[in-house]
């Protein structure tokens, strides 16, 4: 059975080197595939991103992991680092915030190329994943760590139940969205100054068990400096992570006014799913309003719209991969090519 692991983190041990400035860690995940012999044949799944400069992470990153449910034995040992060599930076290393004409950074957030050995500790465990999805009242366990705070981690199936009509579709998205006519809620001096917007996207989990549901972060955009009309970098985002195939299934995206030194404000939301963004792509060029997203804020006031400028989807069909994009006639249209990868 394939699963999806997210993690996210609260209240950890503050072991910056800069702590006496005031500064906080910088803290990656690492999830370790344990060798069922203990021959230390482990295998490394992979790394979340760096949040920078926080001590309770939500990490976007989600990993797929096949468990054994005949012999419900998947050990994982998940261990959380200080990370020492990056900044907050764009991926060409300029560390500037992007502003209209500039390459994008990310908030607070560096995926580590190379993890360095001086890279500190924060916390480790070992879980099994069998233990985790049999749990009563849900999928997300938390685990008090030595060092300070609780490690969350939560694991699920990976084929979720589709909503009503709705085939489960295989594949990657591809989009890009920008803001338009954002409410300034940072005015500074004088009337001077702008928002500094990014926005996560994230999924809606249901629990069949308890009948809860919690939303699942996917995705985090770059922010940009001091706009009120930002155009982010296009994304693109495997289907089985973003929505379980399902095209129809709930998704939300959040816009943040990002800030340096404190937390992030909360600025609006617009509800969605992956078929929504492909009808909702813009007919009239990046400043049409007419098919725009509507951003609300917690009063229902629109704070602001989101404009979808690309949603297309290569989408494998046994083996084939089927390119579905939205025509000016707001039907979908697909050419076929052979699947290569």
């Amino acid at each position: 059975m394939l699963v999806q692991i997210h993690l996210r983190a609260a209240k950890l041990g503050n072991i910056s080197p800069s702590a006496w400035r005031r500064k906080k860690s910088n803290p990656y995940a690492k999830i370790v595939l344990l060798s069922p012999a203990n021959d230390g044949s482990n295998n490394i799944l992979g790394y979340t991103e760096v949040i920078h400069n926080t001590l309770s992470p939500v990490w976007s990153t989600i990993f797929s992991l096949e468990h054994d449910t005949n012999t419900a034995w998947t050990p994982l040992r998940i261990s959380i680092h200080d990370s020492r060599s990056t900044v907050e930076s764009s991926p060409h290393g300029n560390g500037r915030m992007k502003n209209s004409n500039e390459s994008s950074v990310l908030p607070r957030a560096v995926v580590p190329a190379t993890p360095m050995g001086d890279d500190g500790k924060m916390g480790e465990i070992d879980l099994e994943v069998g233990d985790v999805l049999s749990m009563e009242g849900g999928c997300e366990r938390e685990f008090k760590l030595n060092e300070g705070g609780s490690l969350f981690v939560h694991i699920t199936p990976s084929n979720q139940n589709p909503t009503a009509r709705s085939p489960i579709v295989s594949g990657l998205l591809t989009s890009q969205i920008r803001g338009l006519d954002f409410k300034n809620i940072e005015s500074g001096i004088l009337g001077l100054g702008a928002i500094d917007p990014y926005f996560e996207l994230s999924k809606r989990y249901h629990d069949p068990s308890t009948g809860n549901s919690r939303w699942q972060l996917v995705y985090r955009s770059e922010y940009i400096h001091n706009i009120v009309n930002p155009y982010w970098d296009a994304f693109q985002l495997d289907l089985e992570k973003l929505c379980h195939g399902d095209l129809r299934r709930e998704l939300k995206i959040t816009v943040y006014d990002y800030e340096k030194k404190s937390a992030h404000r909360w600025f609006g939301e617009a509800d969605v799913t992956v078929e929504e963004l492909m009808e909702s792509v813009t007919k009239g060029g990046n400043a049409s309003r007419e098919n725009a997203l509507r951003v609300i804020d917690r009063d229902g006031d629109v704070v602001g719209l989101l404009v979808v400028l690309k949603a297309d989807i290569a989408r494998v069909v046994e083996d084939e991969c089927l390119n579905v994009t939205t025509g000016e006639d707001g039907e979908q249209e697909g050419i076929e090519y052979q699947w290569t990868g």
